[in-house]
């Protein structure tokens, strides 16, 4: 018997929410062959958010008559929050809220233990399900043996109008800052690999699947403002758990464009790379067992790169980061939080595998978070 998939698909905003794209994907999920699964829908929205209450709740409703389907929220993640708080887990009580990423991705994971799903698959609310094999396509492999090492996690690729490639930023800065360049790189290597599977060094957050062993001991970094993703490979490169690429695991992306301004992507960006930096550094990792990507933007020349990428964008927007005190402030400071935070997550890592633990003991709290009807 196939092991049993669970979808854990969090709705980002209340944006997506005024569109049909969250029912585009369940209704993609619904047309798969298999029917051997269940998904959570997490809600990210603030409580105060009624709306988005209420259209999740519909959306529960009505998909739950096709495929179990729950919802978790705001409200699971006080209960969560309150559990931590009282058996000592002080690290994990401060970063158990929905924001950012990184923290709801680690929210998804502990609705996950909750529900005591075996093999979960991270989706994102603006994606469709091209192959209707999908649901088989995800477990395949898992806890199966590559390179020595059973496969605890792995990842595959967008699909951008059945093209794998992630268009480019405008040229002047993709030049400059060629993120849209090294990760389409990463990604042609390693589909062009020999075998299904191959090692990697880049994950996608819509188009993750891991095994229960794997994230009941390893949680996204909390201090990831941005590619929280990647990190997690690290993660797993650090503690010597097998995470993979699949070449045949494609899930169509369709993001709504310009969601996030020049100023506010590229400020999170510095900060992501110089604090990922610092982290392999921490761990031992040279930046080109990373390359292309993200491995390019962990050297030492990368505030030259910010430096000539945040010129070009100055000419184009002549208050760019002003707000922020300028260029240098901001690298700065991007050092300092690099600095500060690397080294913390160690800690957090071993109160996540003792507070996981705790939850599935709580039965209480696993009655109230698991509302599958089984």
């Amino acid at each position: 018997m196939s092991r049993k998939l669970t979808f854990v698909i969090p709705t980002y905003s209340g944006v997506l929410l005024g569109t049909n794209k969250l029912e585009q994907l369940l209704d993609s999920l619904a047309n798969c062959n298999s029917k051997n699964f269940r998904t959570i829908l997490l809600n990210t929205c603030s409580a105060e958010n009624k709306e988005a209450e209420i259209k999740i709740s519909e959306l529960v409703k009505k998909y739950n008559k096709r495929f179990p389907t729950i919802s978790s929220s705001e409200k699971e993640v006080k209960l969560v929050k309150n559990l931590f708080e009282r058996e000592g887990f002080s690290r994990l009580a401060k970063e158990t809220n929905l924001n950012p990423f990184s923290n709801f991705r680690n929210f998804g994971l502990i609705t996950a233990i909750a529900t005591d799903s075996e093999i979960i698959a991270l989706i994102d609310d603006d994606q469709v399900i091209q192959n209707q094999k999908f649901p088989e396509l995800a477990t395949d492999g898992i806890g199966e043996k590559f390179n020595g090492k059973k496969i605890l996690g792995k990842t595959g690729y967008y699909l951008y109008e059945d093209c794998f490639e992630l268009p480019p930023q405008k040229k002047n800065i993709e030049e400059n800052f060629p993120v849209a360049t090294m990760m389409n790189k990463t990604f042609k290597q390693m589909i062009e690999s020999k075998g299904r599977y191959c090692e990697t060094r880049i994950a996608l957050g819509g188009a993750m699947i891991l095994e229960q062993e794997l994230f009941s001991e390893i949680p996204f970094d909390p201090h990831c403002l941005r590619g929280e993703d990647c990190s997690y490979t690290v993660s797993c490169k650090n503690y010597d758990k097998k995470f993979v690429f699949d070449s045949e695991l494609a899930i169509i992306h369709n993001p709504i464009r310009e969601t996030e301004e020049f100023e506010r992507a590229f400020l999170r960006n510095i900060y992501r790379f110089m604090y990922e930096r610092n982290r392999i550094k921490h761990f031992g990792i040279k930046s080109h067992d990373l390359d292309p990507y993200p491995g390019f933007f962990l050297k030492e020349n990368f505030e030259e790169l910010a430096q000539k990428t945040s010129e070009e964008l100055k000419k184009q927007f002549p208050n760019f980061l002003e707000k922020h005190g300028g260029f240098e402030k901001v690298i700065n400071k991007a050092r300092e939080f690099a600095i500060q935070k690397t080294g913390h997550y160690p800690e957090f890592k071993k109160e996540w595998k003792k507070a996981m633990t705790a939850i599935k003991e709580d039965e209480e709290l696993c009655l109230t978070i698991n509302k599958f009807q089984e």
